[in-house]
């Protein structure tokens, strides 16, 4: 969920993941989705300081979804039974901890799918 009004637990345009009614994680955005998912390391070492159709080269977006994705992660750190509670939730929707790497970078991209961000 994303705040319209600050409340106590949090500010207006911070995001939330939220149970039953408080968010359980509160961080700062964006969202952005990982412009470089599902591409071969050849396919994105070819990408790497080429213009894109709007002048957007591929390292800039990359940047702006390591950047999202490392502001997330601190908000990460949780108590052992919260954070059971989330990975377990990640693990059911898809989350691979053996090949997909560290959490904070899957759930950003996770979630900026969800709402339609594009890398």
């Amino acid at each position: 969920m994303k705040a319209q009004k600050s409340g106590r637990e949090w500010k207006a345009g911070q995001y939330g993941l939220v149970e039953m009614n408080d968010p359980t994680i509160v961080f700062d955005g964006p969202l952005a989705a990982d412009p470089g998912r599902g591409m071969s390391d050849d396919e994105l070492n070819a990408l790497f300081d080429q213009p894109g159709e709007d002048g957007q080269c591929f390292r800039s977006l990359d940047d702006a979804y390591t950047e999202a994705a490392e502001r997330l992660q601190p908000a990460l750190e949780l108590d052992a039974v919260t954070g059971y509670r989330l990975v377990k939730a990640c693990v059911e929707v898809g989350y691979r901890p053996g090949e997909d790497g560290f959490l904070h970078y899957w759930l950003m991209h996770r979630m900026a799918t969800i709402v339609g961000a594009r890398p």
